[in-house]
């Protein structure tokens, strides 16, 4: 692993867990949003419906999004607490810590990642 201090690890875990304290509360937020948006609800015009269903479906994009990202950091923590942390999911290489530092949750080096998009498109 490209990481050399266990200060870079505490860095990057701090990181992990700060991220996850922000998802839970915007997941938080955004049901308790939805509810109060639900309970107050009355039946309007069609444009307002439609309106309503449009701004409904990217909440729960949004929503989905979050939660996403929320099982990737939890599960980087428990990549961290193994001690797989850092290394490639595909070629088991290191990941470089610069990628490590701008996205602390991902699975991949540069490559592999690379190689996984072009895949699924």
């Amino acid at each position: 692993m490209d990481i050399v201090t266990q200060s870079q690890l505490n860095t990057l875990r701090q990181a992990l867990e700060s991220r996850l304290s922000v998802l839970r509360s915007e997941l938080s937020g955004a049901r308790q949003a939805r509810a109060l948006a639900q309970a107050g609800q009355e039946s309007s015009d069609t444009k307002d419906l439609a309106g309503r269903l449009q701004l409904d479906e990217l909440d729960e994009l949004h929503e989905q999004r979050a939660l996403d990202e929320l099982a990737a950091s939890e599960a980087a923590l428990a990549r961290l607490a193994a001690g797989s942390y850092g290394h490639c999911v595909d070629c088991g290489a290191a990941i470089a810590l610069p990628r490590l530092r701008l996205l602390p949750a991902t699975l991949r080096c540069a490559a592999c990642q690379h190689l996984h998009e072009h895949r699924s498109a």
